[in-house]
């Protein structure tokens, strides 16, 4: 009975923490998502005219710099393997980039 119980536990915790290291941490989540909906923004921004125009850009610049503040202020968790830290790495850099192409079309408009 007990082993069974502790097999069950150690199993459980297994999977929790496996799939917590597998997956990108809260932070980065968050900024996926705050690059999304910028993005959502930028591009109604480049359909919109007037006044409606000039709010979307300003709430997506306001967007972008909490974004780039957030993104300047994160790090790989502590004791990520070093498969987990490279795929945070690339996550990052994906992060960046998608930042720099909506930085562009900022600037085209």
């Amino acid at each position: 009975m007990k082993s069974s119980l502790a097999t069950a536990v150690f199993i459980g915790f297994t999977l929790v923490a496996g799939s917590a290291l597998g997956a990108p941490d809260e932070s980065l989540r968050y900024v996926q998502r705050q690059t999304a909906i910028a993005k959502q923004k930028l591009i109604a921004a480049q359909v919109a005219h007037g006044t409606e125009r000039r709010t979307l850009m300003a709430q997506h610049m306001k967007m972008m710099e909490e974004i780039m503040g957030k993104i300047k202020a994160m790090a790989p968790g502590p004791g990520m393997s070093m498969q987990h830290h490279e795929e945070w790495i690339v996550e990052h850099q994906n992060l960046m980039q998608q930042l720099i192409e909506q930085m562009a079309g900022q600037h085209q408009m």
